[in-house]
């Protein structure tokens, strides 16, 4: 039966259908403590904190089905067109320390330093069937990033109530792509 056979496959004349489900769960939760006092008879402003961050996601990707049903082509991962399957939890962890002054020397020029460290890891745990080959199947414990940041600034206040001036350069960084990950 031609009919059936054109549905029990996909190929380049016939339609097919990609599915990707993302069921995401994130905890995040912060602390700071503030203080002011003076140094060298000039007020100083600091804040101390740390953040903590965690994201999992369970993870379900599957290409060349046909009515929203596996077929040869999902299964070969790359064989006659198809990308495969994925179903993975991943799992991210970022705790976040932090500390930031600024010295208020006169109005005119407020210094401030500040500095950021975070740790960074995860990992992925297969949870069914995969079938995609290459860099992006790769499934496994992600390498720790550790990570500092500094900032430095000033501000300014030009009219007292209406216009204050502000720079500052920081450093950031981005984390690596997900098959790096």
């Amino acid at each position: 039966d031609l009919q059936a056979d054109l549905h029990a496959r996909t190929h380049a004349t016939t339609w097919q259908q990609r599915q990707e489900d993302y069921d995401r769960d994130v905890l995040g939760f912060g602390l700071n403590v503030n203080g002011k006092h003076n140094f060298l008879f000039k007020p100083l402003t600091w804040v101390l904190g740390a953040e903590r961050y965690e994201e999992k996601t369970l993870y379900k990707y599957a290409d060349a089905l046909n009515n929203g049903q596996f077929t040869p082509t999902t299964l070969t991962a790359g064989v006659n067109g198809g990308s495969g399957s994925l179903k993975r939890n991943l799992k991210t962890n970022y705790i976040s320390l932090f500390a930031q002054t600024e010295w208020v020397l006169n109005p005119y020029f407020r210094p401030s330093f500040g500095i950021r460290r975070d740790f960074i890891d995860g990992e992925c745990d297969r949870r069914g069937l995969e079938t995609r080959t290459g860099a992006s199947a790769q499934c496994g414990k992600m390498e720790n990033f550790d990570i500092t940041t500094p900032k430095f600034g000033f501000r300014s206040t030009l009219w007292p109530g209406l216009l204050e001036a502000r720079l500052s350069v920081a450093d950031g960084f981005a984390l690596p792509s997900d098959a790096g990950k």
